[in-house]
């Protein structure tokens, strides 16, 4: 077996692709944030419903998302 997918099946970890639904989320996003896999992940987890942990805060400028983010030692959730 090749390592990554012996370890998503492990994990239970799914692979999101990224098709024409997935672009179609990408040219309504709002330009706040420049950079292309950022942009993916927030299309990924407006088209599928998930929830993004991070600290970034040009991610977590976008509207209509799911965060979960560390401010100081709380893990605060937004959405």
């Amino acid at each position: 077996d090749i390592y990554i997918p012996k370890q998503r099946k492990q994990h239970l970890i799914n692979s999101l692709v990224i098709d024409e639904n997935t672009i179609s989320y990408l040219i309504n996003l709002p330009p706040l944030h420049k950079d292309p896999f950022d942009r993916l992940l927030i299309c990924h987890a407006l088209q599928y419903n998930l929830m993004i942990v991070t600290e970034d805060n040009a991610i977590l400028s976008y509207p209509n998302l799911f965060f979960l983010c560390k401010n100081n030692t709380q893990l605060l959730l937004f959405g």
